[in-house]
Order: structure tokens, then C-alpha cells, then sequence
């Protein structure tokens, strides 16, 4: 496990990286949205996400996070919810007895946007959602920058 998490730690910082010279970089073993910095939650243990922000922000003034996964983004939200500079944006299922219980629209947080939705949202109206809230957080925050969760807990996009 020790060896596991210091590979996954070191692609995260490098895909960040290798954004400043490429459009679009793909790391197909990250995406670890629940990990918190003190301590592993479900089966993130490490936070990969955050270390490829915080590398981000060096060279980008606003990032956008986009969460496709099934399960709330809840680990990035808490790491980045006091500031503007990381705009959070979960699109999740939220209903009873879903891990890991968060996302109810309701958090509070400066650039903290999540979209509850039920289980079994499917196609035309998923895309519909997912579009113009990305749509209206992209006119309203302007990011230079998007890290996109694809929906495994793992393969983020750095965009």
C-alpha cells in the first residue's frame, strides 16, 4: 500500500504538471474524490485530486472541478470549500443510506455547487443537467483551468 500511494500521489503531481505544456492530460489511476488530508474514507487513500489542484494553482488562477462520479465529491469539496479559486461541482445520487450521505445541495461553501440527483438519471436528461450546470458555473466563475472526476474514484481529466 505504501509504495501504491506514493506512485498515485506522484502521477497526480506530474499529470498537473504536464497540463502547463499539453491541452488535455488523462491520469487513468486518479480520481480519488473522498480521501481527506489527515485520513483515507471508502477506498480513496490519498487525496490525488487535491494534490493535482494545488499543484494547478501555481500556474491557473481559477480552477473548476467537475464530479461525474455516482457518489458525491465530498473529500475535494471539504479541501477546497473556503475559497474561490476551486470552484466544486458534484453531480451525484443523494438519497438515503448512499455513501457517503453529503451533497444535499444544501453545503455551504464559497465556490461549492452540487447537483443531487436520483438514482437511475439517465442519458438526454443527465446531459442536460450536467451541460448547464457546468454551463452556468463556467459564466459565472470563469476557470482557467477544469480537473474532471470521470466516475470510477479514479481517472480524473485535466483540461
Amino acid at each position: 500500500m505504501p509504495e501504491y500511494v506514493t506512485l498515485l500521489g506522484g502521477a497526480a503531481l506530474e499529470s498537473a504538471r504536464l497540463l502547463s505544456s499539453h491541452d488535455v492530460v488523462i491520469h487513468w489511476d486518479g480520481g480519488r474524490h473522498h480521501a481527506l488530508r489527515s485520513r483515507a474514507v471508502g477506498y480513496c487513500y490519498l487525496a490525488d485530486i487535491p494534490l493535482s489542484i494545488l499543484t494547478l494553482l501555481g500556474e491557473f488562477k481559477r480552477v473548476l472541478y467537475v464530479d461525474l462520479d455516482a457518489h458525491h465529491g465530498d473529500g475535494v469539496e471539504f479541501a477546497f470549500n473556503r475559497t474561490e479559486k476551486v470552484v466544486t461541482l458534484s453531480f451525484h445520487v443523494y438519497e438515503p443510506g448512499f455513501f457517503p450521505g453529503t451533497g444535499s445541495g444544501e453545503e455551504a461553501g464559497k465556490g461549492v455547487y452540487n447537483v443531487p440527483l436520483e438514482r437511475g438519471v439517465k442519458g438526454i436528461v443527465w446531459e442536460e443537467v450536467v451541460k448547464r450546470g457546468v454551463e452556468m458555473v463556467v459564466e459565472r466563475y470563469d476557470p482557467e483551468c477544469f480537473v474532471v472526476q470521470c466516475g470510477c474514484d479514479g481517472t480524473p481529466l485535466l483540461v
